[in-house]
């Protein structure tokens, strides 16, 4: 690239066609994120030709955001961003250690966090716009240091919305693509010169290049009309006068890119949405009022009328000027039906509830589905393979890409440290779009089939699943492998209590296999019964000496319950009682007997 360049086209209009094709609709993107006035004032329509200006302001000042489609997109950004607590980060340059976790002004320089840069400002434009450059840059080292310098002058990121990253190619190096060149647009603050406050944003450009020879790269500045410009922001004789060399071999900037954005199919149910309920307001607002009705005869008001003028009535007064109230009558001629208030119907509104209610549902639905069709670039077939579940497949192959992301600026943040320490990041596998409520109810349907197969291995397969539902995304994913870990090993098909002490009752296990299944330590169950025996011998040594009783068992010195229901037949035999009735422990009325 030679000083030929500056008699180029102004490079403000140098776009890829992919950019031109996809430009309206990030721009319909960003109004859908943005929501609130905005958004109205962009997409709400007039009801027609008839409504005037002044009718079409005043709807539209009432006029709520039907921000569905905003929400279902926020409800799959939380889900993911609840895992970050999940992230393992090792190793790398000291500046990478301390910024990662916000210190030394973050990785931003605003005190930020890599969790709250990635989940607030990285993983926002990239569901709502489909598209997001991440840029590392550096301070210029220039004159002596101090350590307090060394320690905050340190590399630092910051976004490209989708919007001004406006031309782009790749080439092919080290079995990766990666940029060859990149022209992006920067909107700088311009401050007046008394007291340095903000008054206006003014555009740049910048044009980066790989220079393959040096193997380094290359940056030119640019003015809004594509002048190009020196480091200190003066007008460049010529284009190869405006070039720096940036130490590094790769251009320092990561796109992510989802080719099938989540807001494609759904932005539009938002915008119809809005106007649905914008023309029910209104309506409600404005027609939903009563309005009086009464019969008359025709002929006899044509024959009232003859010889009077045309604004006389029967009764002498203007049919459009009537006086109606609670204190003002009406007569009206017998056999007519009496004057009434009508009110308009309210089917119209009704039905456009309904269809409301049904786009909603579609937005959803329509959500779900392209999140089912995301797939990762950056995903090993390991993981490929345990995430083709559905819902879940996605998010999983979103956190991927923010995986690969992170990776990215790590590297990128080492070209700048001549550093070669490695850093290690891996995000969670699993996520779930499911709120408690919603785990639970699954759960409980797969209980229900657990035991319905006669196959161990089936029986294991519907716990993994309950697991699975209910702790995915509640404990770390090394907790959870351990845990269907322990599920796949366990030798009884069973810890459910209530089924255990039947099984127990049942003679179809022991004691000792009982509590081993309920998870109690090795020896518990000969306690038990050991202290359970001793039990018994109690109550047969007090029950025998203090009241003599004939037969201890049925006093529930065993668990043997014969004796027991033996004894209680026999007392309640009427014919053992002196009045001749069953003596039982309530009375017909529920009260209890003496």
């Amino acid at each position: 690239m030679t000083s030929e360049k500056k008699n180029d086209p102004n490079i403000a209009f140098l776009m890829h066609p992919e950019y031109l094709l996809k430009a309206l609709e990030w721009t319909k993107f960003r109004y859908v994120q943005r929501g609130g006035d905005q958004f109205i004032e962009k997409y709400v329509e007039k009801f027609s030709d008839a409504e005037d200006a002044t009718d079409f302001e005043r709807r539209k000042r009432i006029t709520p955001v039907a921000g569905f489609a905003k929400s279902a997109i926020i409800d799959i950004r939380n889900s993911i961003y609840q895992r970050f607590d999940a992230i393992i980060r090792k190793g790398g340059p000291e500046s990478w250690l301390k910024a990662v976790s916000g210190k030394v002004g973050g990785v931003d320089l605003k005190c930020s966090n890599m969790n709250h840069f990635i989940g607030t400002e990285v993983l926002d434009e990239y569901l709502f716009m489909g598209k997001v450059g991440i840029y590392v840059d550096n301070y210029a080292i220039t004159g002596r240091r101090t350590l307090r310098d060394r320690q905050y002058q340190h590399p630092y990121t910051y976004i490209f919305p989708a919007e001004d990253i406006r031309n782009w190619e790749y080439y092919l190096r080290d079995e990766e693509y990666r940029l060859k060149r990149v022209l992006l647009r920067l909107r700088i603050q311009e401050t007046e010169p008394e007291f340095q406050l903000v008054e206006a944003l003014t555009e740049k450009y910048r044009l980066y290049w790989v220079d393959e020879d040096l193997g380094l790269v290359k940056c030119v500045e640019f003015d809004e009309f594509g002048k190009p410009l020196l480091e200190d922001g003066t007008q460049a004789l010529t284009f190869d006068d405006a070039i720096l060399t940036l130490e590094i071999p790769e251009i320092p900037l990561h796109i992510m890119d989802m080719r099938s954005p989540l807001l494609s199919d759904i932005a539009n149910h938002q915008i119809a949405l809005t106007n649905l309920e914008s023309s029910d307001v209104g309506y409600a607002l404005r027609s939903n009022v009563p309005f009086y009705v009464e019969q008359y005869d025709q002929k006899f008001e044509l024959l009232a009328n003859q010889g009077q003028g045309s604004e006389a009535t029967v009764d002498g007064r203007n049919p459009d000027a009537i006086k109606v109230g609670s204190t003002d009558g009406r007569r009206y001629p017998m056999g007519a039906e009496a004057p009434a208030f009508i009110n308009p119907s309210s089917e119209p509104l009704k039905v456009s509830m309904e269809k409301q209610k049904a786009m909603k549902d579609d937005i959803r639905a329509l959500v779900n589905l392209a999140l089912s069709n995301i797939k990762s670039r950056y995903g090993s077939a390991e993981s490929k393979e345990l995430d083709e579940r559905g819902l879940e497949a996605g998010l999983s192959a979103i956190g991927l890409e923010l995986e690969h992301a992170e990776r990215k600026i790590a590297e990128f943040w080492k070209y700048y440290e001549a550093s070669d320490a490695e850093v290690t990041v891996f995000y969670p596998k699993r996520y779930s779009l499911k709120s408690d409520e919603e785990r639970r109810k699954d759960a409980d349907q797969l209980s229900k089939s657990a035991y319905a197969v006669s196959s161990p291995r089936f029986n294991k397969a519907i716990q993994t699943q309950i697991a699975e539902i209910l702790l995915c995304g509640k404990v770390p994913d090394s907790e959870l492998e351990a845990i269907l870990g322990e599920i796949n090993n366990a030798k009884f098909p069973t810890a459910d209590p209530v089924q255990i002490r039947s099984d127990v009752e049942a003679g179809l296990v022991s004691r000792v296999g009982a509590s081993k299944a309920r998870g109690y330590p090795e020896g518990e169950a000969e306690k038990a019964a050991e202290e359970k025996k001793q039990r018994e011998l109690e109550i047969q040594k007090a029950q025998t000496a203090g009241f003599g009783a004939p037969n201890p068992g049925a006093r529930g010195i065993t668990d043997d319950h014969e004796g027991a229901m033996a004894e209680k037949e026999q007392s309640q035999n009427p014919d053992n009682n002196p009045d001749g009735e069953k003596k039982v422990r309530g009375t017909s009325d529920g009260k209890l007997s003496d």
